[in-house]
């Protein structure tokens, strides 16, 4: 005797769950793809300047968010595949997949917003070391204060008056009469840092611009990570009631009815 079982059978069928899983992960494709592009740019952008941070915490956050990236435009082809072929062991290793994208998106949108309460004690002591130390002696940090100064229209940390206390104006005091460097200038032309009259230079210092742009960036990595992982619930959901629906189906020796 031959049954007739068909997989559109119930309110959350085998096609149904197909269907869903398929919508799921072209989303999940772009949402990725927008994601990595955040990443990369938040990365990219900030470049010049991670020279002056004294941990890797940003760069740790920002890197994990461009290997989920990647990493879920790899899953989501798998997933496509086992969806296709209704291969339950492909499945299976899909949902582990997601499961580990999960567990990594999650901690570095955790990381990112636990970071950005604690990045201007960090930051303040930190810059402080490398604009009195390393400027004109480190050609990477001194290129990153000039683009910083350049970009936020700032100079020194707290204020101009912190390159006083800097070795490189103790170098350059006697040689040039110098008081901050050209990047700290309104209009820059060769030495014109002697003169520190505020039409002449900014006298806001660089700390709260620079820790305002970091905190900015860590939030918004946090929020999209977070975000992100709600939307892979769904995924998680949905692909583990599909393979229990499949398991029904293994072994029948019935007939199909699609």
């Amino acid at each position: 005797m031959a049954f007739k079982r068909s997989k559109d059978e119930g309110c959350c069928s085998v096609n149904l769950l197909k269907y869903i899983m398929f919508t799921y992960n072209f989303f999940f494709w772009l949402i990725s793809l927008c994601l990595l592009g955040l990443s990369l740019w938040v990365l990219l952008s900030k470049h010049a300047y991670l020279t002056l941070l004294n941990t890797n915490q940003f760069i740790i956050s920002t890197s994990l968010m461009i290997g989920v990236g990647v990493t879920v435009i790899f899953v989501g082809t798998i997933g496509c595949v086992a969806i296709w072929k209704e291969d339950r062991s492909l499945m299976k290793l899909y949902i582990f997949l997601l499961l580990v994208i999960f567990i990594c998106q999650s901690l570095s949108g955790v990381l990112a917003y636990l970071y950005h309460f604690k990045i201007h004690n960090e930051l303040s002591i930190s810059l402080n070391s490398t604009f009195l130390e390393n400027y004109n002696i480190d050609p990477q940090k001194t290129k990153a204060i000039d683009v910083l100064q350049i970009k936020h229209k700032c100079c020194g940390v707290d204020s101009y008056m912190d390159w006083k206390n800097s070795s490189w104006f103790q170098d350059n005091r006697l040689s040039i009469n110098i008081t901050v460097p050209d990047s700290c200038c309104k209009t820059i032309t060769p030495f014109c840092g002697v003169r520190d009259h505020p039409s002449n230079i900014y006298y806001d210092g660089c700390i709260d611009k620079f820790v305002a742009m970091l905190k900015e960036n860590l939030i918004l990595i946090s929020s999209v990570g977070i975000g992100f992982c709600s939307i892979q619930i769904l995924g998680l959901v949905f692909s583990t009631c599909l393979v229990v629906k499949l398991k029904k189906f293994e072994g029948f020796t019935g007939l199909y009815a699609y």
